[in-house]
């Protein structure tokens, strides 16, 4: 999402490529750990391998083959139908939308790739299955470890109105988190079906990609928005989120502005370990699409464009 909003290129590893020694809140848990990625952001989509390479160790960017060679020609091209995105998030715009098919019209004009639109009815669920697989039993003390505190008790029906206040002390993610394990006690039958709904999907698209496909699906609903304004669709984070779920590579790709000046981009994910597809798909659009610095040659860089409107857009 940061690299959206910025329009830069970054790329999530797939689970375990990177370390993660020092991230906080420290994952207790290999469930935890899975879902947990770091990988490079980045302005020119070719520095973004040997940064992972650097990031990943010699070793791992050797089990994963991140030196292989791609022919995009010959990978396979999905877009997911708007009916299988998530039903209780925003739509996507339809500047995005139209960038998308820029995108597919580039891709098939000039690799002569055939784009199948597909229609995963499970895609709908991402905000639920995110939060039931990141509540899963592994992972009991989640808030806990958040806060960095073994007998953590924190009361949502305390600290939501001192946070709307501005007096608590914990981030609004984290009291999100404890609505959730709040409503996964009451209810840890549903949340269980939520999760084995989570692991369905993830074998569904292995099984769909398999080591030469590829997805391209909205990084974002929005272009960036100004500050606050996400409280009003807080589940909008899931079109990014439910790819930690399903151990996903993804690579984010801007493909230009729109009519305010701020970036679009698309998000471009592959089955676990295939990470070297995604990067090659980044890099072949930047040439098509250009990059942060060539979008309107002549005129004022992406940058400085977007710098005229930080009083009222969060870049």
């Amino acid at each position: 999402m940061p690299a959206f909003f910025n329009g830069i290129f970054a790329h999530k590893p797939s689970p375990n490529i990177v370390p993660t020694d020092g991230h906080f809140p420290r994952g207790k848990t290999k469930t935890f750990n899975d879902y947990l990625s770091i990988g490079p952001m980045c302005r020119y989509a070719e520095d973004l391998m040997p940064m992972l390479k650097a990031m990943a160790g010699k070793e791992k960017a050797h089990n994963v083959q991140l030196e292989k060679p791609v022919d995009i020609s010959s990978l396979k091209f999905y877009v997911v139908d708007d009916d299988a995105l998530p039903a209780m998030a925003s739509s996507v715009n339809f500047e995005l939308k139209n960038a998308q098919e820029k995108l597919c019209h580039y891709l098939t004009e000039r690799f002569q790739v055939k784009i199948q639109k597909i229609s995963p009815k499970r895609f709908r669920y991402s905000p639920i299955i995110w939060a039931a697989s990141v509540l899963s039993p592994e992972d009991e003390n989640f808030i806990c470890e958040m806060v960095e505190h073994k007998s953590c008790r924190v009361n949502p029906f305390i600290e939501i109105p001192r946070y709307l206040a501005g007096y608590s002390k914990y981030h609004y993610i984290t009291l999100v988190v404890v609505i959730l394990e709040c409503i996964k006690r009451l209810i840890p039958n549903v949340l269980s079906n939520f999760n084995n709904m989570g692991k369905m999907l993830m074998r569904e698209m292995e099984e769909l990609l398999g080591d030469d496909g590829v997805l391209l699906y909205p990084s974002h609903p929005n272009t960036a928005l100004s500050h606050h304004r996400p409280f009003l669709a807080p589940l909008n984070f899931s079109y990014t989120a439910i790819f930690n779920i399903l151990h996903m590579p993804v690579t984010q790709c801007p493909l230009g502005l729109d009519r305010e000046g701020l970036p679009l981009g698309i998000q471009i994910a592959a089955a676990e370990n295939n990470d070297r597809l995604t990067l090659a798909v980044a890099q072949t659009l930047s040439k098509g699409f250009g990059d942060w610095n060539s979008w309107e040659p002549g005129s004022k860089t992406m940058v400085e464009k977007c710098s005229t409107f930080t009083k009222k857009k969060t870049i």
